[in-house]
């Protein structure tokens, strides 16, 4: 098939987590308390993009004022990316299941095996940019 235009993988993650404007805040802010922490929710799947970023990022602070470490957002289903390291480092996170991977994250994932699955039975793509979940039964 031929297109009307080049087409070429990028990572998922492309937006700055400097261009999280005060909405983006307040959103998670509301979905942290609200919902939450209302609900206790403990496994989620985050999808990409300026609202899910300001959540991962307001988890060890905001959650933390809340005292809410422990109790929420410990368990991920996600293509890792960075607005999520500050998390994973304060000790919020303590699973993630990838089912793809994300440029410029593959030795951090490598770093982390306490976090991310990265055995012989189900790993992180640690290699591949696009969104793949790649099985090994070897």
């Amino acid at each position: 098939m031929v297109a009307d235009k080049p087409f070429f993988i990028e990572p998922l993650f492309t937006r700055d987590p400097r261009l999280i404007k005060q909405e983006h805040i307040l959103m998670a802010m509301m979905a942290i308390k609200g919902i939450y922490a209302e609900h206790q929710v403990q496994s989620l799947n985050h999808g990409i993009g300026f609202n899910t970023a300001a959540i991962e990022l307001l988890l060890p602070t905001y959650g933390e004022q809340l005292g809410l470490k422990g109790k929420i957002c410990k368990h991920w289903t996600l293509n890792p990316h960075p607005t999520l390291i500050p998390a994973i480092e304060s000790g919020w996170v303590e699973s993630v299941h990838c089912f793809g991977g994300e440029l410029g994250m593959e030795e951090y994932i490598r770093a982390r095996p306490d976090i991310f699955f990265t055995g012989r039975m189900a790993r992180c793509a640690l290699t591949a940019p696009s969104a793949s979940w790649r099985a090994s039964t070897r």
